[in-house]
């Protein structure tokens, strides 16, 4: 139960990134100034600060599945009537690492950086930071590389151990985790995929920038970030 809660929970915040970033794209860029009618931008950023957690837990998604089904598969002779809720434990830590990851980077930059509207976009919007869109495309793409190796490794040692199970709770395990891998596998190598591509999307918008062919808050960037997280 604890593992659907999770993926429940997950489905929120993946929703989360793509509404967040719609309406972030859409608010005008004078509006968040923090010189005049302040208010607007602290709304705007904190909606971004939002977003920005939520990218984060987007991207560590598929190491929390992959881990929840490694632990549940391990624990298989005593998991289904397991109540210790260690799943949740572990989503829960991880949410609140994503979080204090999230303030100590925006704290960095606006402790070490001038306190122009510059450095609060590049602080709180993702998008608007280089450096954070590369880290948090690549951890996406190892998150979903290390599931995709722990389910083809899961499939093969359940349908080792489908005829040796020693009790009807492992047996039960067994029987799941090859119907979940059944139907999870394909999405966890299109997702990979997609992560590939996101990746040299964003390769290609770090190389026409570095040469002059556009900027960041032109419409081709725009574009092009806009399919990312879509």
């Amino acid at each position: 139960m604890s593992a659907y809660i999770c993926q429940i929970v997950t489905n929120f915040i993946c929703a989360g990134v793509s509404l967040l970033h719609g309406f972030m794209s859409i608010v005008p860029r004078q509006y968040l100034s923090l010189e005049n009618e302040y208010y607007k931008a602290v709304a705007f950023y904190t909606v971004a600060y939002i977003h920005h957690w939520c990218v984060l837990m987007l991207d560590i998604k598929f190491f929390i599945l992959g881990f929840e089904r490694w632990f549940g598969f391990r624990s298989r002779a005593t998991y289904e009537h397991s109540e210790d809720n260690t799943s949740i434990k572990i989503y829960c830590s991880l949410a609140v690492l994503a979080f204090c990851a999230v303030t100590t980077k925006v704290y960095l930059y606006l402790t070490f950086n001038d306190k122009s509207n510059e450095t609060f976009r590049r602080a709180f919007v993702v998008e608007d930071d280089l450096s954070a869109m590369l880290a948090s495309h690549l951890l996406a793409l190892f998150g979903w590389i290390y599931a995709f190796v722990i389910f083809r490794r899961l499939m093969r040692q359940a349908e080792a151990f489908r005829f040796s199970s020693q009790s009807l709770s492992e047996s039960y395990v067994i029987k799941e985790t090859i119907r979940i891998n059944t139907v999870i596998g394909p999405i966890v190598r299109a997702y990979l995929v997609m992560a590939i591509a996101c990746t040299m999307t964003l390769a290609f918008n770090i190389y026409c920038m570095q040469y002059g062919y556009w900027e960041m808050r032109s419409a081709y960037y725009q574009s092009l970030t806009n399919v990312s997280w879509s």
